[in-house]
């Protein structure tokens, strides 16, 4: 994969313009373009499509943080709106148009990624939606790179359902607001 200035990846655009490329699930994610920046992942599997560094209106980012049972500021739309205007990697999950599931990373594509949001609507919970976002997010930074995680308090037997090992390892200092 060739690398950028930054050294995160750059993908290869597809000749036509295509906005949406559609596959298999059991075959690996595809990679459209729809414009400058960003890409689409896209695939059907229950009617649920996958969509790589797609822009996001902040509106739908806090209606599914509010109908995943995550906790974030969503009270704070510009606040919302500023986690997601420079994260390294969003890979989100799209049901007949509407957003039901994002995944928001921070990573350097070549040792470390930061899961740090992951919320799938109550709706299309159990679907396999919240572990398909996470492959996704493997597939995109490799085996180079780890993948790490807050886990809420709900959620700590989730992770190992889906791959992570708990770490003993990990320090943090806390936000104030």
């Amino acid at each position: 994969m060739a690398l950028g200035p930054r050294g995160a990846p750059v993908y290869p655009r597809l000749a036509a313009p295509t906005r949406y490329l559609r596959v298999r699930s059991d075959q690996p994610p595809g990679v459209a373009s729809h414009r400058p920046g960003a890409r689409t992942l896209a695939t059907t599997m229950s009617e649920i499509e996958y969509r790589h560094n797609f822009p996001l209106d902040p509106l739908d980012i806090v209606r599914v943080f509010d109908a995943s049972g995550i906790t974030r500021p969503t009270a704070d739309l510009p606040r919302i709106a500023r986690m997601f205007a420079a994260p390294s990697l969003v890979i989100s999950a799209w049901q007949n148009g509407r957003l039901v599931g994002v995944s928001r990373s921070l990573t350097d594509y070549s040792y470390c990624c930061y899961l740090s949001d992951l919320a799938v609507d109550k709706a299309v919970q159990g679907r396999g939606v919240g572990r398909e976002l996470i492959d996704r997010t493997r597939a995109i930074i490799g085996d180079e790179v780890s993948l790490i995680l807050l886990s809420a308090p709900g959620a700590m037997s989730y992770y190992p359902a889906v791959g992570f090992q708990q770490a003993d390892n990990a320090f943090v200092i806390r936000r104030k607001r």
